[in-house]
């Protein structure tokens, strides 16, 4: 090998990059922490609690070794990218989160940044739900019957039915 090890050094971080590469998956739903953490729900259309973090816990050390072979050849970057759309569609969100309605399951946002600088930012499949729109969509699953006044459908609504 020519040149000293300091040159070495050089080119190696010129090769991997000096900056953090920074990984994240966002679920961004009014109600998707509420689904994730409450262990005691249950999900009869199917999903689970924990529907990010169990498939991570599982796949790290696929993605770990996905980026410590890429990371001679790009920084590892595509790695980090490939295992955050991983972890928001097939191997995690998409297939874990619980079923309700469906767009929970299609609300994973994959997004990476290298040294600060976004390279990677996936827009979800289901953008973030209104307050209205999850009403609208509660209420067309849920009928409440005919017989309460409006003044009566608004106390149920305020109290989450």
């Amino acid at each position: 090998m020519a040149g000293s090890f300091a040159d070495r050094i050089d080119e190696l971080k010129a090769m991997v990059g000096t900056g953090d590469l920074v990984g994240t998956c966002v679920v961004d739903q009014i109600y998707a922490r509420a689904q994730h953490e409450n262990l005691d729900w249950k999900h009869p259309r199917g999903g689970q609690a924990l529907y990010l973090s169990q498939p991570l816990l599982e796949n790290y050390p696929r993605y770990l070794q996905h980026y410590a072979d890429q990371l001679l050849e790009d920084g590892g970057e595509y790695a980090i990218i490939d295992a955050m759309e991983d972890l928001a569609e097939n191997g995690g969100v998409a297939t874990h989160a619980p079923v309700l309605y469906v767009n929970l399951r299609a609300s994973g946002h994959p997004m990476v940044e290298s040294d600060g600088e976004i390279i990677h930012d996936r827009e979800p499949r289901q953008h973030r739900l209104s307050e209205e729109e999850l009403k609208a969509i509660y209420r067309e699953h849920h009928p409440i019957p005919s017989k309460y006044s409006e003044a009566e459908l608004r106390f149920l609504w305020s109290r989450g039915f």
